[in-house]
């Protein structure tokens, strides 16, 4: 098979001058190309330099090690920032900052217990809850109202002090129940200083000296949880308000405390009980409104109230 050369034989065809522009474009993209694949072909066959392969193996690890000491320097200067707190702000006063820590420890532990009382008979004590929400409004408020209206407050102050005054066995011997002997003498002196030089307990000569005033009262309820018996479940009796099984216990013992309830006639003895419950009524006026009116469910309220109080009593 015989091959027959091409050859171009230049044409009789006069050529214009944009195919003239067009020709010489391609020949210098054909000669850029055939350049490029060159230098490309050569740089792949030929071996990577010593210098090159140890740039690419060991890249330049300057700006990591000045961050990592940019960090050390930073996180020391941050220790050092938080021990010099530590060292102004705990050293100064420890004993308030840990007493601030135990009060909301205590807090969060009344919380706790709040929610932990047992109400098994809630049916009964909202039906007793009723009932003395309708005596308060129809007949004690009433009552009082009218009584605070006829005699002052100072009057009715000192009325008050008569009836804490007459209370002093049950908070003696509360006191000696649970071994509190200094709490049990201030309560004699304090007793002794109110029926001599205050009138029977009708001045609170007491709260004038420093030794005796602002003595927290103490109940045979307060006792039985010193010994470590528990509330209870919780109980709303009529007339007598919230209680506990516990508080309710120690309420029976204080009843042959109460020299009040040592009269014969029985008619003083409930005339005086409910002088008691009147006088102290009309003393704190709008308090049971406030706390129903503020509360979502009155029953739920004044039941966390009354423990929350027990509570803050008992840990006295």
């Amino acid at each position: 098979m015989t091959s027959k050369r091409l050859r171009f034989q230049p044409s009789s065809t006069p050529v214009t001058p944009c195919f003239r522009a067009l020709h010489c474009v391609l020949l210098a993209c054909a000669l850029l190309c055939s350049a490029c694949g060159a230098k490309t072909t050569a740089h792949l066959q030929a071996p990577a330099s010593r210098d090159s392969q140890s740039s690419c193996q060991a890249p330049d690890t300057t700006p990591v090690v000045m961050l990592a000491s940019l960090s050390e320097t930073t996180a020391s200067d941050a220790s050092g920032a938080t021990d010099d707190v530590w060292d102004t702000e705990w050293d100064d006063q420890p004993d308030a900052d840990y007493a601030d820590l135990e009060d909301d420890y205590a807090t969060a532990d009344t919380a706790q217990e709040k929610s932990r009382i047992a109400d098994p008979l809630e049916p009964f004590n909202r039906v007793m809850f009723s009932i003395n929400d309708k005596l308060y409004f129809w007949l004690l408020k009433p009552t009082a109202t009218v009584y605070a209206s006829v005699f002052p407050q100072q009057m009715r102050t000192g009325i008050y002090n008569v009836f804490d005054n007459l209370a002093f066995p049950i908070r003696f011997v509360s006191c000696l129940l649970q071994l509190k002997l200094e709490r049990a003498a201030k309560e004699v002196g304090a007793f002794a200083m109110n029926t001599t030089f205050g009138i029977g307990g009708l001045v609170k000569i007491s709260e004038h000296i420093e030794p005796l005033k602002d003595l927290s009262p103490e109940d045979l309820g307060q006792t039985l949880g010193h010994y470590g018996i528990g509330d209870g479940c919780y109980i709303v009796w009529p007339v007598f308000g919230p209680s506990t099984l516990r508080d309710t216990t120690g309420k029976i013992g204080e009843y042959f405390l109460n020299p009040v309830n040592y009269l014969d006639d029985w008619k003083i003895r409930w005339a005086l009980k409910g002088e008691e419950t009147i006088n102290y009524s009309s003393l704190h006026l709008g308090d049971y409104e406030d706390l129903k009116e503020a509360a979502f469910d009155p029953y739920e309220s004044l039941k966390d109230f009354y423990l929350q109080y027990r509570r803050h009593l008992s840990r006295q």
